[in-house]
């Protein structure tokens, strides 16, 4: 059984509806509660994120470089080279600006992707 309360705003509304529509559809699909129960080791959970990261870090920026065993992307931007050391979470740039912006699009990423902790 799921109850949702909320503040009533026009924000608010479509958030609770959006979350009443996902558990809708998690009762009528059995294999996506099964996929989101199974256990993932750290490493594959990693590579995922990498993964995505690297999507969105294209999609934002242009086209990568990438050495997936080591989880380094590196991409350039007005002349400038960044480098993302996924593993170190760290972001190499000569422009402070750009290298401050890619930190805040991977930080704003990775934080939408994490799965809340079990209350």
């Amino acid at each position: 059984m799921l109850s949702i309360t909320w503040d009533e705003s026009p924000v608010a509304d479509l958030v609770a509806d959006s979350v009443a529509l996902i558990a809708i559809e998690l009762t009528r699909s059995p294999s996506a509660v099964q996929a989101l129960a199974s256990p993932e080791d750290d490493a594959a959970k990693e590579a995922r994120l990498f993964r995505v990261l690297c999507t969105y870090l294209q999609q934002g920026f242009g086209a990568l470089q990438l050495d997936e065993a080591a989880q380094i992307a590196k991409l350039e931007v007005d002349g400038s080279v960044v480098t993302v050391d996924f593993p170190a979470r760290q972001v190499a740039c000569d422009n402070e600006a750009l290298r401050e912006r890619v930190r805040g699009c991977l930080r704003r990423c990775e934080v939408a992707l994490r799965p809340l902790p079990a209350f």
